[in-house]
Formats: C-alpha cells, sequence, structure tokens
C-alpha cells in the first residue's frame, strides 16, 4: 500500500493446492491433495479450479508440528522435519513400533481420512524417558516411518476410495524425502 501497488490477498493454504500446478501446469482435475505442513495436514479433494472441498484433517497436531516436537526432543534443532530426515537417513525404521493415530478399524467409522499425531508424540516422549541408551538415528527413522505411514496409507484409501488417480503431496512437509520415496513406490 506505501508502494501504490494492488494489495492481493492470497489463501496460504489454497496456495499450496496450486504449487503442484507450478512443476506441471497439465496436471488434470480430479486430484486429491496432502497438504501437510508445520500448522496443517489435510486431504482436500480439488475437483477443478476454485473448486475443492477438505475430506479428511488433522484433529489435534499437524505431521509437521510433530516433527518440530520430536526433533526437540532429539536435540536436533528447528525446523524438525529436515533435521529428523537427515537423522533418520542412518536408522532403522523398524527399530521401534511407535502407533499409527485413527487406524484402527473403530477410528475409521468417525475418523476415515482425519488425522491425530498427539499420540505419536506421546509415544517418542515416553520412549526416549524410559530408554536411556536410545539411539537417536532409530527414534527419527521410526518415527519418520510412522508419519509416513499415516499420510500415505489414509492418501491411497482415499484416492482410491473417491476414485482420484492424482495424488499430490504439498506443504513444508512434503520435502521429506521418506515421504517422497515411499509415495512412488505405493
Amino acid at each position: 500500500l506505501v508502494l501504490d501497488k494492488p494489495f492481493i490477498g492470497v489463501n496460504h493454504l489454497e496456495a499450496h493446492l496450486y504449487a503442484a500446478l507450478l512443476d506441471d501446469p497439465h496436471v488434470e482435475f480430479p486430484m486429491l491433495v496432502v497438504l501437510v505442513s508445520g500448522g496443517n495436514t489435510l486431504f482436500v479433494e480439488m475437483r477443478g479450479h476454485g473448486d475443492f472441498s477438505v475430506i479428511g484433517q488433522t484433529i489435534d497436531d499437524a505431521a509437521g508440528e510433530a516433527f518440530d516436537k520430536v526433533a526437540r526432543f532429539l536435540d536436533l534443532g528447528h525446523p524438525g522435519g529436515p533435521a529428523i530426515d537427515r537423522e533418520a537417513k542412518s536408522g532403522n525404521p523398524d527399530a521401534i513400533e511407535f502407533p499409527r493415530g485413527l487406524t484402527l478399524a473403530r477410528d475409521l467409522i468417525d475418523h476415515k481420512y482425519d488425522f491425530s499425531f498427539s499420540g505419536l508424540k506421546t509415544a517418542v516422549s515416553r520412549y526416549l524417558a524410559k530408554t536411556p541408551s536410545y539411539l537417536r538415528a532409530d527414534v527419527a527413522a521410526s518415527f519418520q516411518e510412522a508419519v509416513v505411514d499415516v499420510l500415505l496409507t489414509k492418501a491411497i484409501g482415499a484416492a482410491k476410495a473417491t476414485g482420484i488417480e492424482t495424488l499430490i503431496i504439498a506443504g513444508g512437509v512434503a520435502a521429506n524425502s521418506r515421504l517422497r520415496d515411499l509415495a512412488s513406490e505405493r
């Protein structure tokens, strides 16, 4: 306004939804967007430009928040996502069986495409408290695997249920190497 330039409002989350079109402007609708960032974890069904709806979301902490908190537990610094991703590369993702929130059959009745990462954060905290000789890389890899597994299991289920063949992962957490590798694999 001071520079006498036009002021254009942009919805932060909507910008994440369209980010995939920067890489490939020929992506066709409909598409399912897994929007994972520091403060948001959503499934958005995009049927066309401006025609979208949220079909699932976190009921507590976002995936990015969980990465940040667990990175603090492990003294890995901030932002937590890249720090955990780096540390996890030398760890065993199967070393610790951390919980996968809202994935049990009873959870899927009311929260089929919703997420919960607060219990996972608590599980990591408790594991660290009772296991003083833990291997940081194994904790990072096992935690990361739990988050990625939930995101992709639910995303693929939602894509199949809606008949949508295009799956987009957007937001800061989309840069996670394990998420990208496992998404391609699955």
